[in-house]
Order: C-alpha cells, then structure tokens, then sequence
C-alpha cells in the first residue's frame, strides 16, 4: 500500500470519528427539545406523547439524564390519572437507574414514591418495606425529609392495627421538634387515635391525659380543652369507670355550650354513659338533648341517638315509647343509607316485637337485621378483595417489571396469560378462606348474642327480686300509717271515756246527796227505819258498782296511754320533737325559714355495680345496718335525720332550733360516719364507702302530706349540698366556700380549686382531711 493511499484512509478515519460525536450531540438536544415541547403541552394525553417519545430516544441514546427525566414527568402522569401499574413500572425502572448512579436523595425519594405508591392503594405493610428503605438511605441527615417519613411510617403501621409500632415512628417524629409543644400535642393525638382503632382504651387513656396535663399547663389551649375532656370521658367510659366519665363530660359542658354540634354529641355521651350506670331517667333527658340539638340533615347521628333512646325505654318496660323512638330511628336509618345503622335499629326493633309477644313481626325485623349485617359482610369482602386483587396485580407488576430489567426484554405474551391463570387461581382460593373465616365469624356473633339474652334474663330476674323488696317497704309504710290512724281513734275513745266518767262521778254525788237527806229523815221519823235500810242498801250497792266502774276506767285509761305513747315514739321518728308537738296540739305545722343551717348529703360508691350483683334481700339488709349505724351517730351529734332515697342519707345540723355549731356537728357526723363504715368492713362481706358532701345557707323546713306526714326541706341550699356529694370522692367529705368559713378554725382542710357544678358553674370546694 502507497504511503498517499495510507494517508487518505486515515484522514477519512479522522473526518469520521467528529461526525460521529456531532450527531450524537445533535441526538441529546433532540431529547431536551422533545421534553420542552412536552411541559408545554395543554393535552395530558398529547404531552405524554412526548415524554414517552424522549424516554424511547434517550434509552437508544443510553442516555441516563434524559431518561430520568422522562421517567419522573411519566410517573407525575400516571400517578395524576390514577394508573398505579403502569406508575409503577416506571418508578421500578428509574429506582434501578438510581441505584446504579448511587444518588442517596433521589433514591430515597423514589423508594418513598413507590411506598406512597402502595399506601394510596390501601397495601400498607408493602408500603412499609419501601419506607423503610428510604429510611435506611437518609439516616439522620434530612430532618425535613425524615419528618414526612416518619409520619407516613406512623400511619401505615396504624392502618395495619400495629400501634406499638406506629407510637414508636411518631416518638421519633416528636423528637425532631422537642421544644414545640403544639408539634407534640398533634403527635400524641396521632398515637392516641393509632390505640383507640385497636380498642386499647388503657393506652389512649395514658396518652389522653398526658395531653390533658399539656394544655391545663397553658393558657393557649383554653379553647381546646372541651374536646380532651370529651376524649378523657369516652375513654373511662369504655373502662367502666362511669363516674369519673360523667365528671369529664360535664367538665367539657363548659367548653361547648356555644357550640350546638359539638354540645349535641357531648350529651349523647353523657347519654350513654348513663344507661351504662343504670340511670335511665338521665341517660333519657341527655339522649333527648342530643338529638334535639343535632342537625335536622345529619340522619346518621339523629337515628344512632333515637336508636339509643328505645333501647333505654325498652329497659325501663316502656315499650310505647321504645317503639315510638324505634320507628323513627328506622326512618333515619333509611334516609342514611347506612347499612350498619339499619342492622342496629332492626335489632332492637326485634327485641321490643319479642317483649310484645308480636313473634311474627319480630321475626322479619329480625331477618331485616340479617340482611343488612350480611350485606356488610358482603361489602367488607368485597373491599377484601378489592385490595387483594389491586396487591396481585401490583405484585405482579413489580415482578414483571424487575424481569424485564434483569433481562432487559419484553416477556412473551404466553408468559403472561399462564401468570393470569395462576394468578386467577389463587385468588380463588383466597376467596374460599375468606368464605370460611365470615361462616365462622357469623357463627361467633349468634353465640355471642345467645350469650346477652341469657344475661337478658339473669338482669330481669334480678330486677324482680329488687321491685319485690320495694313492695315490701311500702307494705311497712302503709302499717305505719294505719298504726298512725289507729293512735288517733284511741285518742278519741280516751276523750269520750274520760267524759262518760266525769258524768259517773255526778251521778255519785247526787246519790251521796239523797243519802244525807234519807238520813236526816230517818232521825224525824223513825217509822220508816225499814224503808232508810232498804235505801241504805241500795246506796252501798251503788257505792260498789261505782268502785269497779272507776277500776274499769283507770284500766281502760292506762291501756289508751300505753298505745299513744307508742304512737308518739313513731311519729317523733318521722318527725322532730318540736314539730310532732305542734301537730299534735293544733293538727297543722308552720313552714319555718332558717337563716343558717348546714346540708349533709352521703351516697354509696358503686351501688348500682353491688346491688345488680346481689339480692334484694341482702342489699336492703346491709342499707338498713348502715342507716341505723348513721341515725345513731346523728342522734349522738344533734344533727336531725331528714329522709333516705335508696342509697342516699340526708340530714340537717340546725333545726329544729337554730344552732350556731351545725357545720361543726355536720363535720363531726360525717367523720364518724367514715369511721364507722370502715370499721364495719374489716368484718363484713360488703366493702361499702361513701362520697359525702356539706354545703350551708338558707332553707325553708315544713311537713309535706296529709296522710303520709313527711318533714323535708326546700331551697336552692339543698341543690348545692347536693352537687358537693356528686362532686366529691369516696372515703372524702367535700364541703363548699361557706361551709369552709364557718368550720376552718377547727378543722384542717385541703382546697380543691373551682369545681364545674351542674347547673351551678364553677364552685369553691374543700376536703376535710
């Protein structure tokens, strides 16, 4: 080969090789051409277009920016029009470049997409297994990046019912801002709704009060502190701890009364915690509250709360008004359109036809409730499925996507339907599981609801024996009151016997009188002798007859004074001394008003709990040891008894006459009555303590009835005594500011602060230690 010839192959070689690189160039601004073209494009459709048009250029180019680019805009695509496969398939593509390129932030920002990815298809724990790969990426070196991880983790982890889990991401994202109380208030709501999904109401309730203890702390979170409080009386609510449930309630009824809403749902819990206590009458006012305050369109909660309410009435053998409430709750439930709702509301529906004995009408509401509960379980395992099938096809992407990537080609389309086959059969057996797992659920819920009838009949058999003891007090008042009537004849017939013997004793002097004049006659003419000692005789018969007959009356008159002293014990243990005395002197009594008196008001914690658990007999038995155990200490104290109401003792230091020391005899009884109680207890089998609660001021005292004489006491004095008990705690006395001012030179005291009182506002109140 000549050297000329040599000499042109390697110019043509030299004038090659540029060309080469220049059109290369050339073809990489073609890709950013084409993606300019695509950002400014007002079609979605035409604009991806594009973007797969660069994608396709740059991969032949193995041009790495372009085609992450290209994958990033395809991926904001798909995501927007809701294509999670094929978003997937792009994010796996650009995950695999990244990895290659080793970008620490973009790579943890795709594992996070991809984990976004799953957890908007409702696929959490695949979802976690990406976030956790971001988390491994990042370490500690983005706080910003971590605080959007952490509570994307937190949710996920509570969605899958994993609240250890979820509080322990949520601890971390608090410590990323540990001086920002309203970031850690936020939080601990988080944790807090992660445990109450779970019904761990232990673990809400610690956290609730944590939040509590924060925002008592500052004054900013005075507008919220009517919801913690709601939270905290639904908590103890479900602990069946009932009455610190209604002190939290009532302490939120403060916060809400400007807010009808929020007002509507607190008194529908107050509602309910009520029933759970046994106090129908309540749980009745507070239900109807609710539901006349919730929005006339919220069909939902109108026909949860009537629902509640014939349920109530049904307990308490009202079965005109459960019916009544029970149609209109099946009303709403239509107007929702809330199959939950409808199975409830037929439910009871069924309950009340069964009391009526209506057994065919129960049977189709019963069947109606069947329905509904199945259509839930329908829905809920069509939802099963749903997500089963998206988790499938979502696998099946991601496995399909990663071949391809290990391969680098597309698999045949055999491939692909004999996938589909074994992915149809599979499914089919997860629907057999599913099929058999709602079969044994529904076999565990009639087992569960024999179970609540048998319990039904053990409470009404219980409520029986209770009304029985109930009728037997009353026999014992009506004797009392025929014993009364009974005393008041014998005065009577007293009154008339005295009367007949005055009249005898008359008598007797006119015949003492004859006898004298007989006499003188006799000396003047002694020839009627035989006649005077026939008159004679006669008188001394009389004088005899006379003798017995006043025997008889002094007998008579010792028997009558016998029975109404007895007469006098009863009514003196109905009524004071002064009192009786009036009414026995004058047959009426005069309402009397007393400046200054104090008000003791006791109550048994936990009564309804004891009394549902054991007989009538023995409940009116330890009630009737207990009391004597009181009347003897107010007795010994000078503090006069005014009524009991079941469980309830109230007395009264300070009248009948006025006494300067009532408060301090009031404290006195109601440390002898704890005394007493806990002495008793060492040896008795009921372990009974007692909220007690003193108030003083102004009443006004008079008997009340005609036939059943009853002294009691009126005043809005009496209200506030009475908010002192129900405010108090057990084995505590609980006194207000003005009783406090009367008795703290005698008695040391702890203040409790303000003190929210139904119907009184916030009060002064003080422990007597």
């Amino acid at each position: 080969m000549s050297a000329p010839t040599i000499f042109r192959i390697l110019l043509g070689i030299m004038l090659t090789f540029p060309l080469i690189v220049v059109g290369q160039v050339k073809d990489t601004i073609a890709v950013w051409n084409i993606l300019d073209q695509a950002s400014t494009m007002d079609s979605t459709e035409l604009a991806k277009e594009k973007y797969e048009t660069a994608y396709t250029l740059a991969n032949q180019l193995k041009h790495d920016r372009g085609i992450l680019v290209s994958l990033e805009k395809l991926v904001e695509i798909e995501f927007a029009s809701g294509n999670t496969s094929a978003a997937l398939r792009y994010l796996l593509e650009e995950l695999e470049l990244r990895e290659k390129n080793k970008g620490v932030a973009q790579l943890s920002r795709v594992n996070i997409q991809i984990g976004d990815l799953y957890s908007q298809e409702s696929l959490y724990p695949e979802a976690i297994v990406y976030y956790k790969k971001a988390e491994q990426l990042l370490g500690a070196s983005r706080i910003d990046a971590l605080e959007s991880l952490y509570d994307k983790m937190g949710e996920s982890y509570a969605q899958i019912d994993q609240p250890d889990s979820a509080s322990l991401y949520y601890k971390r994202l608090q410590e990323l801002k540990p001086e920002d109380e309203e970031y850690r208030v936020s939080i601990l709501h988080k944790i807090v709704s992660a445990y109450q999904k779970v019904k761990q109401y232990e673990s809400t309730l610690a956290y609730n009060l944590e939040i509590k203890s924060l925002m008592e702390a500052s004054p900013e979170w005075d507008s919220e502190l009517g919801t913690i409080y709601n939270n905290l009386g639904y908590n103890y609510n479900f602990l069946f701890q009932y009455e610190k449930a209604v002190l939290y309630f009532q302490k939120a009824e403060e916060y809400f009364q400007s807010d009808p809403g929020r007002l509507a749902v607190l008194y529908t819990n107050l509602g309910v915690t009520y029933f759970n206590m046994r106090e129908y009458t309540l749980a009745t006012q507070y239900l109807l509250g609710g539901l006349d305050m919730t929005d006339k369109a919220d069909y939902l909660k109108k026909g949860y709360i009537s629902n509640v309410l014939a349920t109530v009435y049904l307990q308490t053998d009202d079965y005109f008004n459960a019916q009544n409430f029970n149609r209109v709750a099946i009303q709403y439930a239509n107007q929702s359109q809330s199959p939950v709702l409808r199975s409830e509301v037929y439910e009871t529906s069924a309950e009340i036809h069964s009391r009526l004995f209506e057994y065919e009408e129960a049977i189709k509401a019963y069947k109606t409730h069947l329905n509904a509960r199945d259509s839930l379980l329908i829905e809920a395992r069509l939802e099963q499925e749903r997500l089963f099938q998206d988790k499938l096809a979502l696998e099946k992407t991601e496995k399909e996507i990663r071949l391809l990537l290990a391969r680098g080609e597309v698999q045949d389309l055999t491939i692909r339907r004999q996938q589909l086959e074994i992915d149809t059969l599979n499914l089919a057996a997860q629907q057999r599981e599913n099929d058999l797992e709602i079969l044994k659920q529904s076999e565990e819920i009639q087992e569960a609801k024999l179970q609540n009838q048998e319990l039904e009949t053990q409470k009404t058999r219980q409520e029986l024996l209770l009304l029985q003891g109930n009728l037997a007090l009353q026999q014992q008042e009506q004797e009392l009151t025929e014993l009364a009537q009974a005393e008041a004849l014998a005065q009577s017939e007293l009154e008339k016997n005295q009367a007949l013997l005055t009249q005898e004793e008359q008598q007797t002097q006119l015949l003492r009188k004859d006898a004298e004049i007989q006499q003188q006659k006799t000396e003047a003419a002694q020839r009627r002798n035989l006649f005077l000692l026939l008159i004679s005789l006669m008188i001394l018969a009389g004088l005899f007859y006379t003798r017995r007959l006043n025997q008889t009356l002094k007998k008579q008159k010792l028997e009558i004074e016998a029975e109404k002293e007895k007469s006098e014990k009863l009514l003196l243990n109905v009524l004071p001394g002064s009192v009786a005395k009036e009414l026995k002197e004058t047959g009426t009594t005069t309402p009397r008003k007393y400046e200054s008196v104090s008000i003791l008001f006791s109550d048994f914690v936990g009564f309804t709990r004891i009394s549902a658990q054991s007989s009538p007999e023995e409940i009116i038995a330890e009630l009737n040891d207990c009391f004597k155990g009181f009347d003897t200490i107010m007795e010994s104290v000078g503090i006069e008894k005014i009524q009991t109401v079941g469980d309830e003792y109230l007395a009264v230091g300070g009248i009948p006459d006025e006494d300067p020391e009532h408060a301090i005899k009031c404290i006195s009884a109601a440390k002898k009555m704890l005394s007493f109680l806990e002495e008793r207890n060492q040896s008795s089998h009921f372990k009974w303590s007692v909220r007690i609660g003193i108030h003083s001021g102004v009443i006004t005292a008079g008997v009340v009835g005609t036939k059943k004489f009853a002294y009691n006491i009126f005043g809005d004095t009496v209200n506030t005594a009475s908010r002192m008990e129900t405010n108090g705690e057990k084995g505590k006395i609980n006194i207000s500011a003005v009783t406090y001012e009367l008795i703290k030179d005698q008695f040391e005291c702890e203040y409790r602060g303000k003190i929210s009182a139904k119907g009184k506002g916030a009060l002064d109140m003080y422990f007597v230690k």
